[in-house]
């Protein structure tokens, strides 16, 4: 079975950011992206260029927990969307 996780991980990182009262901008400038990048991934149209990782990272720092965190709670949400 193959899940998508764009959407819900893109709706987990809204909300973390949101939760920690970041903006999109914030985000963008700690990854080295353009707010645009951020905002793709957050609507879950998609996946930024430079891989996930970095840009998870950055939310990570940004919102105070870490990246493994945040994709475990996108796993949950795309397993319950299943």
């Amino acid at each position: 079975m193959q899940v998508d996780l764009l959407g819900p991980l893109g709706r987990v990182l809204r909300e973390a950011r949101e939760a920690a009262e970041a903006t999109q901008l914030d985000i963008a400038s700690r990854a080295g992206v353009s707010q645009q990048v951020v905002s793709r991934l957050e609507l879950g149209e998609r996946w930024p260029e430079i891989g996930p990782d970095r840009l998870i990272d950055a939310y990570a720092t940004e919102c105070g927990t870490n990246s493994l965190e945040l994709w475990e709670r996108a796993i949950r949400l795309a397993g319950s969307e299943g």
